[in-house]
């Protein structure tokens, strides 16, 4: 009979295997702590800085802290390749973004100095996430997820999933990240050291970001026309909700009131009842104007979208009536931001140029021609604009 270690003598074996564990990376250590949440590693929750995740913040509003951009060029920075990512910042103000050339940039948001580079092992076409404790997180078309440092780049772990990751993360409150693939599956994993959590198996292909409700339920549209909604902490989906043709590439968007925004490629805006799934209103954009992007809603609780046909609508997000609605500004994929003031930033395609816009009646304020097509903007905390764009640039306007 094998001689069989007693429970003391597990215990202290188990005991030198955790020590000798600490001189491993967090994602090789399981099953050394007292309880369920130290296997996860760090809580680390959503950074407190400016714009710390594509569409600034966990309900996706969009909605930035500053106002006082004039649209004189400050830098922009070479990449060499195309640029669809869109940045985070920093709680020090760093700038990150991805690139088609398959590499993450730390810029200095001052300057737009190159701090570091992490090369994946394809195109990143996801935004980035910033943890509280600095973390960089990100997606690549190699199908990892990474967990950088963010002061210096370095690896702290990454999580291989079945296929391309278009999706940018989102982190809860209770220190998950959640991100979607083009596997298939939505992925539930412990910002800490990338631990899966678990997993949603029916959602699709995602391109979009999450949006997390106060009591993390998470919403994520999928290419296969549908919107979840899923329990944050187990993956049980609580309603789903199908729209027309086309899917939805548009990251949901949160109200006060728990209203669902989502713009779909079947050329309407969407408002769900989050609690339910239900249908609160739908605006039609007219032919050939699919929302790619997100929504962005203001604080007065208007629902800006723009539309592939060169149509920009301001809704009412009570009702879905609209408010105004101007011609000459054609949205593919950027996503507007809307400043302190309500001033709305984004990009166009034919006129491939950034655009100013008044919240009040859709008149221009200032533009800047790039002759490229533009990524969502963030927004700074002293009101700078920073953007990606196809001729390989990030670009900063003050």
């Amino acid at each position: 009979m094998p001689n069989v270690p007693n429970i003391n003598q597990r215990s202290f074996l188990r005991s030198l295997a955790c020590l000798a564990a600490l001189a491993l990376p967090a994602s090789y250590i399981a099953g050394c702590g007292g309880g369920g949440s130290s296997d996860n590693g760090p809580n680390v929750t959503l950074a407190q800085s400016a714009w710390p995740k594509f569409r600034a913040n966990a309900a996706n509003t969009g909605r930035g802290s500053a106002s006082s951009a004039t649209g004189v060029l400050k830098w922009k920075f070479q990449t060499g390749k195309i640029i669809d990512s869109s940045p985070a910042i920093g709680v020090d103000g760093t700038i990150y973004i991805g690139s088609w050339n398959g590499i993450v940039y730390a810029l200095d948001g001052q300057t737009g100095a190159q701090k570091w580079t992490f090369t994946t092992g394809n195109e990143v076409h996801s935004s980035p996430a910033v943890g509280s404790d600095g973390t960089v997180y990100i997606g690549s078309f190699d199908g990892n997820v990474y967990a950088l440092d963010g002061s210096t780049g370095k690896l702290k772990w990454k999580f291989t999933t079945g296929g391309t990751v278009w999706s940018s993360p989102a982190i809860g409150s209770n220190g998950t990240l959640y991100i979607g693939s083009g596997d298939g599956n939505f992925y539930a994993l412990s910002a800490g050291n990338g631990h899966q959590l678990w997993k949603y198996a029916d959602a699709g292909e995602i391109h979009g970001c999450p949006a997390i409700a106060p009591d993390s339920t998470v919403y994520v549209g999928s290419t296969n026309n549908s919107v979840y909604a899923l329990n944050g902490s187990t993956g049980a989906l609580k309603w789903k909700y199908t729209a027309g043709f086309g899917g939805i590439q548009s990251c949901p968007v949160l109200g006060p009131d728990g209203s669902v925004y989502f713009g779909s490629y079947d050329d309407n805006v969407y408002a769900l009842n989050g609690a339910d799934g239900s249908l609160k209103w739908k605006f039609g954009t007219g032919p050939g104007g699919f929302v790619y992007g997100a929504p962005a809603l203001g604080a007065d609780g208007t629902v800006y979208a723009g539309a592939g046909n060169g149509h920009f609508y301001a809704l009412n997000g009570s009702t879905g009536a609209l408010k105004w609605v101007s011609y000459q500004f054609p949205v593919d994929e950027s996503s507007p931001a809307i400043g302190a003031d309500g001033t709305l930033y984004f990009g166009t395609t034919d006129q491939e140029s950034i655009f100013a816009v008044n919240p009040s009646n859709g008149t221009a304020k200032w533009s800047f021609i790039m002759g490229s097509t533009v990524s969502s903007p963030a927004i700074g905390s002293d009101g700078t604009i920073y953007l990606g764009s196809s001729d390989g640039n990030v670009y900063a306007f003050k």
